[in-house]
């Protein structure tokens, strides 16, 4: 398990590692409304498109203690 921290909150998700993504991205689906992602991205639009920026957002993954 990690938790998934941005400047507006965080969440705790498992974490899978693999060569999907690159190095030093990580990715959480945010297609669907009730998505938790959504809460954690920036509510930027972008100026041309007025679509949300939910695929640029800084985030730190922390481990958590194994229960």
């Amino acid at each position: 398990m990690r938790k998934k921290i941005s400047r507006r909150g965080s969440i705790q998700v498992k974490a899978v590692i693999s060569d999907r993504v690159d190095k030093g991205t990580t990715f959480m689906s945010f297609h669907f409304s009730d998505s938790v992602t959504n809460i954690l991205t920036n509510d930027a639009l972008d100026p041309i498109t007025k679509t949300p920026e939910y695929d640029v957002c800084s985030v730190r993954l922390d481990p958590l203690e194994k229960s």
